[in-house]
Protein backbone atom coordinates (compact mmCIF):
# COMPACT_ATOMS: atom_id res chain seq x y z
CA UNK A 1 0.00 0.00 0.00
CA UNK A 2 1.25 3.45 -0.86
CA UNK A 3 2.41 5.38 2.16
CA UNK A 4 0.73 8.78 2.22
CA UNK A 5 2.76 11.82 3.10
CA UNK A 6 2.57 15.61 3.34
CA UNK A 7 0.20 15.73 6.30
CA UNK A 8 -1.38 19.15 6.57
CA UNK A 9 -2.55 20.21 10.04
CA UNK A 10 -6.20 21.09 10.39
CA UNK A 11 -5.34 24.31 12.20
CA UNK A 12 -4.89 25.97 8.80
CA UNK A 13 -8.46 25.23 7.71
CA UNK A 14 -10.92 27.93 6.74
CA UNK A 15 -12.02 30.00 9.73
CA UNK A 16 -13.74 33.26 10.50
CA UNK A 17 -12.98 36.13 12.91
CA UNK A 18 -14.76 39.22 14.13
CA UNK A 19 -12.43 41.47 12.14
CA UNK A 20 -13.51 42.49 8.66
CA UNK A 21 -11.43 40.44 6.19
CA UNK A 22 -9.89 42.18 3.22
CA UNK A 23 -9.90 40.23 -0.07
CA UNK A 24 -6.54 39.88 -1.72
CA UNK A 25 -5.88 40.63 -5.36
CA UNK A 26 -8.32 38.84 -7.72
CA UNK A 27 -7.22 35.72 -9.54
CA UNK A 28 -6.00 35.94 -13.10
CA UNK A 29 -7.91 32.87 -14.31
CA UNK A 30 -11.18 33.83 -15.99
CA UNK A 31 -12.47 30.49 -17.33
CA UNK A 32 -11.59 26.83 -17.81
CA UNK A 33 -11.67 24.45 -20.80
CA UNK A 34 -11.98 20.75 -19.97
CA UNK A 35 -11.06 17.94 -22.38
CA UNK A 36 -12.95 14.61 -22.42
CA UNK A 37 -9.78 12.64 -21.58
CA UNK A 38 -9.43 14.53 -18.29
CA UNK A 39 -13.12 14.06 -17.48
CA UNK A 40 -12.95 10.31 -18.14
CA UNK A 41 -9.91 10.06 -15.85
CA UNK A 42 -11.87 11.72 -13.03
CA UNK A 43 -14.85 9.40 -13.50
CA UNK A 44 -12.57 6.37 -13.63
CA UNK A 45 -10.82 7.39 -10.41
CA UNK A 46 -14.18 7.77 -8.65
CA UNK A 47 -15.33 4.36 -9.90
CA UNK A 48 -12.17 2.72 -8.53
CA UNK A 49 -12.27 4.47 -5.15
CA UNK A 50 -11.93 2.50 -1.93
CA UNK A 51 -15.01 1.35 -0.05
CA UNK A 52 -16.39 4.08 2.15
CA UNK A 53 -14.42 6.85 0.43
CA UNK A 54 -16.75 9.79 -0.14
CA UNK A 55 -14.59 11.68 -2.63
CA UNK A 56 -11.46 11.37 -4.73
CA UNK A 57 -8.92 14.03 -5.62
CA UNK A 58 -6.26 14.33 -8.28
CA UNK A 59 -4.02 16.62 -10.29
CA UNK A 60 -5.08 18.53 -13.39
CA UNK A 61 -2.57 18.99 -16.19
CA UNK A 62 -2.79 21.40 -19.08
CA UNK A 63 -1.70 24.81 -20.21
CA UNK A 64 -2.87 28.36 -20.68
CA UNK A 65 -4.84 28.96 -23.85
CA UNK A 66 -2.84 30.37 -26.75
CA UNK A 67 -5.66 32.78 -27.61
CA UNK A 68 -6.22 34.04 -24.04
CA UNK A 69 -3.66 33.51 -21.24
CA UNK A 70 -6.43 33.88 -18.62
CA UNK A 71 -8.15 30.72 -19.92
CA UNK A 72 -6.85 27.44 -18.46
CA UNK A 73 -7.09 24.39 -20.74
CA UNK A 74 -7.17 21.07 -18.84
CA UNK A 75 -5.97 18.23 -21.08
CA UNK A 76 -5.16 15.41 -18.61
CA UNK A 77 -5.75 14.33 -15.03
CA UNK A 78 -4.51 11.64 -12.68
CA UNK A 79 -5.64 10.54 -9.24
CA UNK A 80 -3.62 11.24 -6.09
CA UNK A 81 -3.94 9.15 -2.89
CA UNK A 82 -5.85 11.08 -0.28
CA UNK A 83 -6.90 10.33 3.29
CA UNK A 84 -8.76 12.39 5.88
CA UNK A 85 -8.45 11.53 9.55
CA UNK A 86 -11.21 11.87 12.13
CA UNK A 87 -9.39 14.75 13.82
CA UNK A 88 -9.54 16.81 10.63
CA UNK A 89 -5.99 16.22 9.44
CA UNK A 90 -5.55 15.19 5.82
CA UNK A 91 -2.77 13.36 4.03
CA UNK A 92 -1.86 13.65 0.35
CA UNK A 93 0.37 11.27 -1.59
CA UNK A 94 3.10 13.76 -2.37
CA UNK A 95 5.56 11.07 -3.51
CA UNK A 96 2.96 9.62 -5.89
CA UNK A 97 2.35 13.10 -7.26
CA UNK A 98 6.08 13.61 -7.84
CA UNK A 99 6.56 10.28 -9.59
CA UNK A 100 3.57 10.78 -11.88
CA UNK A 101 4.76 14.24 -12.89
CA UNK A 102 8.23 12.86 -13.60
CA UNK A 103 6.79 10.20 -15.91
CA UNK A 104 4.31 12.48 -17.67
CA UNK A 105 6.92 15.15 -18.28
CA UNK A 106 8.80 12.67 -20.48
CA UNK A 107 5.85 12.22 -22.86
CA UNK A 108 4.08 15.58 -22.49
CA UNK A 109 6.70 18.17 -21.76
CA UNK A 110 4.38 21.04 -22.72
CA UNK A 111 1.84 20.17 -20.01
CA UNK A 112 2.09 21.49 -16.48
CA UNK A 113 0.09 21.38 -13.27
CA UNK A 114 -2.84 23.79 -13.56
CA UNK A 115 -4.91 22.74 -10.55
CA UNK A 116 -6.74 19.83 -8.97
CA UNK A 117 -10.07 18.07 -9.07
CA UNK A 118 -12.50 16.52 -6.64
CA UNK A 119 -14.90 13.77 -7.65
CA UNK A 120 -17.85 13.61 -5.26
CA UNK A 121 -20.97 11.49 -5.04
CA UNK A 122 -23.04 13.67 -2.73
CA UNK A 123 -22.64 16.34 -0.10
CA UNK A 124 -21.26 19.88 -0.25
CA UNK A 125 -18.95 20.96 -3.04
CA UNK A 126 -16.55 22.88 -0.80
CA UNK A 127 -15.63 21.33 2.56
CA UNK A 128 -13.05 22.17 5.23
CA UNK A 129 -10.38 20.06 3.55
CA UNK A 130 -10.84 21.93 0.26
CA UNK A 131 -8.92 24.95 1.50
CA UNK A 132 -6.08 22.78 2.81
CA UNK A 133 -5.70 20.80 -0.42
CA UNK A 134 -5.88 24.00 -2.46
CA UNK A 135 -3.02 25.45 -0.44
CA UNK A 136 -0.96 22.36 -1.29
CA UNK A 137 -1.59 22.81 -5.03
CA UNK A 138 -0.88 26.53 -4.74
CA UNK A 139 2.70 25.47 -4.03
CA UNK A 140 2.71 23.34 -7.20
CA UNK A 141 1.48 26.05 -9.61
CA UNK A 142 0.37 29.66 -9.73
CA UNK A 143 -3.36 30.31 -9.41
CA UNK A 144 -4.59 26.68 -9.40
CA UNK A 145 -8.09 25.95 -10.69
CA UNK A 146 -10.35 23.59 -8.75
CA UNK A 147 -12.73 21.40 -10.77
CA UNK A 148 -15.56 19.57 -8.99
CA UNK A 149 -17.40 16.72 -10.73
CA UNK A 150 -20.67 15.31 -9.38
CA UNK A 151 -19.91 11.66 -10.19
CA UNK A 152 -23.09 10.53 -8.45
CA UNK A 153 -25.22 12.28 -11.09
CA UNK A 154 -27.75 13.25 -8.43
CA UNK A 155 -29.50 15.65 -10.81
CA UNK A 156 -29.69 13.13 -13.70
CA UNK A 157 -26.78 14.87 -15.38
CA UNK A 158 -23.06 15.22 -15.00
CA UNK A 159 -22.64 18.45 -13.07
CA UNK A 160 -19.17 19.99 -13.49
CA UNK A 161 -18.02 23.25 -11.94
CA UNK A 162 -14.72 25.13 -11.77
CA UNK A 163 -13.50 27.42 -9.00
CA UNK A 164 -10.63 29.74 -8.30
CA UNK A 165 -9.45 30.80 -4.88
CA UNK A 166 -8.81 34.25 -3.51
CA UNK A 167 -7.03 34.48 -0.14
CA UNK A 168 -8.78 36.54 2.55
CA UNK A 169 -6.33 38.47 4.70
CA UNK A 170 -6.52 40.43 7.94
CA UNK A 171 -3.64 42.72 8.68
CA UNK A 172 -1.69 41.24 5.81
CA UNK A 173 -2.04 37.67 7.17
CA UNK A 174 -4.08 35.08 5.19
CA UNK A 175 -6.88 33.56 7.29
CA UNK A 176 -9.03 31.70 4.74
CA UNK A 177 -9.72 31.05 1.06
CA UNK A 178 -12.74 32.36 -0.79
CA UNK A 179 -13.77 30.11 -3.71
CA UNK A 180 -15.39 31.80 -6.68
CA UNK A 181 -17.00 29.85 -9.52
CA UNK A 182 -15.68 30.57 -13.02
CA UNK A 183 -17.00 29.62 -16.43
CA UNK A 184 -16.27 26.06 -17.54
CA UNK A 185 -16.70 24.75 -21.09
CA UNK A 186 -16.01 21.39 -22.67
CA UNK A 187 -13.60 21.28 -25.60
CA UNK A 188 -12.09 18.45 -27.61
CA UNK A 189 -9.43 17.70 -30.17
CA UNK A 190 -10.36 16.04 -33.45
CA UNK A 191 -9.30 12.60 -32.19
CA UNK A 192 -11.29 13.08 -28.97
CA UNK A 193 -14.41 14.06 -30.92
CA UNK A 194 -14.17 10.84 -32.93
CA UNK A 195 -13.93 8.76 -29.76
CA UNK A 196 -16.82 10.55 -28.02
CA UNK A 197 -18.96 10.24 -31.15
CA UNK A 198 -18.21 6.51 -31.25
CA UNK A 199 -19.24 6.19 -27.60
CA UNK A 200 -22.52 8.02 -28.17
CA UNK A 201 -23.33 5.94 -31.23
CA UNK A 202 -22.52 2.71 -29.42
CA UNK A 203 -24.77 3.72 -26.52
CA UNK A 204 -27.60 4.80 -28.84
CA UNK A 205 -27.40 1.52 -30.73
CA UNK A 206 -27.88 -0.41 -27.48
CA UNK A 207 -24.36 -1.83 -27.44
CA UNK A 208 -22.29 -2.76 -24.45
CA UNK A 209 -21.58 0.32 -22.34
CA UNK A 210 -20.04 -1.31 -19.26
CA UNK A 211 -16.64 0.21 -19.96
CA UNK A 212 -14.75 2.45 -22.31
CA UNK A 213 -12.84 -0.53 -23.69
CA UNK A 214 -16.03 -1.97 -25.20
CA UNK A 215 -16.34 1.16 -27.30
CA UNK A 216 -13.11 0.30 -29.10
CA UNK A 217 -13.71 -3.40 -29.45
CA UNK A 218 -16.14 -5.73 -27.77
CA UNK A 219 -19.78 -6.84 -27.66
CA UNK A 220 -22.07 -4.36 -29.36
CA UNK A 221 -19.21 -2.63 -31.21
CA UNK A 222 -18.55 -2.84 -34.91
CA UNK A 223 -15.43 -4.76 -35.98
CA UNK A 224 -12.44 -2.57 -36.95
CA UNK A 225 -12.89 -3.39 -40.63
CA UNK A 226 -16.52 -2.23 -40.59
CA UNK A 227 -15.55 1.07 -38.97
CA UNK A 228 -12.90 1.71 -41.63
CA UNK A 229 -15.33 0.87 -44.44
CA UNK A 230 -17.95 3.15 -42.92
CA UNK A 231 -15.46 6.03 -42.77
CA UNK A 232 -14.36 5.43 -46.37
CA UNK A 233 -17.99 5.33 -47.58
CA UNK A 234 -18.68 8.63 -45.83
CA UNK A 235 -15.57 10.19 -47.40
CA UNK A 236 -16.62 8.91 -50.83
CA UNK A 237 -20.08 10.45 -50.46
CA UNK A 238 -18.62 13.79 -49.42
CA UNK A 239 -16.24 13.83 -52.38
CA UNK A 240 -19.11 12.98 -54.72
CA UNK A 241 -21.16 15.87 -53.30
CA UNK A 242 -18.28 18.32 -53.74
CA UNK A 243 -17.64 17.04 -57.29
CA UNK A 244 -21.28 17.63 -58.30
CA UNK A 245 -21.21 21.09 -56.73
CA UNK A 246 -18.04 22.10 -58.58
CA UNK A 247 -19.49 20.82 -61.88
CA UNK A 248 -22.63 22.88 -61.29
CA UNK A 249 -20.59 26.01 -60.64
CA UNK A 250 -18.36 25.47 -63.70
CA UNK A 251 -21.37 24.91 -65.98
CA UNK A 252 -23.04 28.07 -64.69
CA UNK A 253 -26.07 26.37 -63.14
CA UNK A 254 -25.08 27.53 -59.65
CA UNK A 255 -23.36 30.71 -58.50
CA UNK A 256 -20.96 30.26 -55.60
CA UNK A 257 -19.19 32.84 -53.41
CA UNK A 258 -15.43 33.07 -53.62
CA UNK A 259 -15.08 31.96 -49.99
CA UNK A 260 -16.52 28.53 -50.82
CA UNK A 261 -14.07 28.14 -53.71
CA UNK A 262 -11.15 29.03 -51.46
CA UNK A 263 -12.29 26.51 -48.85
CA UNK A 264 -12.50 23.73 -51.46
CA UNK A 265 -9.10 24.68 -52.89
CA UNK A 266 -7.59 24.68 -49.41
CA UNK A 267 -9.04 21.23 -48.67
CA UNK A 268 -7.75 19.80 -51.95
CA UNK A 269 -4.35 21.43 -51.47
CA UNK A 270 -3.96 19.90 -48.02
CA UNK A 271 -3.91 16.38 -49.52
CA UNK A 272 -0.30 15.33 -50.18
CA UNK A 273 0.57 14.34 -53.75
CA UNK A 274 1.42 10.63 -53.52
CA UNK A 275 1.21 7.77 -55.97
CA UNK A 276 -1.39 5.03 -55.65
CA UNK A 277 1.24 2.51 -54.55
CA UNK A 278 2.69 4.80 -51.90
CA UNK A 279 -0.78 5.63 -50.56
CA UNK A 280 -1.75 1.96 -50.38
CA UNK A 281 1.42 1.09 -48.47
CA UNK A 282 0.97 4.01 -46.08
CA UNK A 283 -2.67 3.10 -45.45
CA UNK A 284 -1.90 -0.58 -44.82
CA UNK A 285 0.94 0.28 -42.43
CA UNK A 286 -1.28 2.66 -40.46
CA UNK A 287 -4.08 0.09 -40.33
CA UNK A 288 -1.72 -2.55 -38.97
CA UNK A 289 -0.50 -0.13 -36.30
CA UNK A 290 -4.11 0.63 -35.34
CA UNK A 291 -5.01 -3.04 -35.06
CA UNK A 292 -1.93 -3.69 -32.94
CA UNK A 293 -2.86 -0.85 -30.55
CA UNK A 294 -6.40 -2.22 -30.25
CA UNK A 295 -5.04 -5.70 -29.57
CA UNK A 296 -2.72 -4.42 -26.84
CA UNK A 297 -5.57 -2.35 -25.36
CA UNK A 298 -7.75 -5.45 -25.09
CA UNK A 299 -4.92 -7.40 -23.42
CA UNK A 300 -4.39 -4.57 -20.93
CA UNK A 301 -8.12 -4.43 -20.18
CA UNK A 302 -8.20 -8.18 -19.55
CA UNK A 303 -5.18 -8.03 -17.23
CA UNK A 304 -6.70 -5.16 -15.24
CA UNK A 305 -9.97 -7.07 -14.86
CA UNK A 306 -8.15 -10.18 -13.61
CA UNK A 307 -6.02 -8.10 -11.22
CA UNK A 308 -9.12 -6.40 -9.76
CA UNK A 309 -10.86 -9.74 -9.21
CA UNK A 310 -7.76 -11.23 -7.55
CA UNK A 311 -7.38 -8.15 -5.31
CA UNK A 312 -11.08 -8.34 -4.36
CA UNK A 313 -10.74 -12.04 -3.52
CA UNK A 314 -7.67 -11.47 -1.34
CA UNK A 315 -9.43 -8.61 0.45
CA UNK A 316 -12.43 -10.80 1.29
CA UNK A 317 -10.26 -13.69 2.49
CA UNK A 318 -8.07 -11.34 4.54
Amino acid sequence: MLQLSTTIPSSTATSSTSSAPTPAAPSRTSSCLLHPVALFSILDAYTRRSAGQARVIGTLLGKSSDADPTVVEVTQAFAVPYREAENGEIAIGKEHQRQMMSLLSKVSAHERVVGWYAGIGSGPVVVDATSLIHDFYASECDDPVHVVVDCGCGSDKLDIKAYISTPLTVGGEPIANMFEEVKLDMTALACEKIFVDRMVRSNTAGGDTEGLGSVISGPGSAPPGDSVMESMDKLSRLLHTVHEYVDSVVSGRVSAPESVGRMIASAVGSVPAVTDGAFTKLFNDSLQDLLMVMYLSNITKTQLTVAEKVAATLTVEG
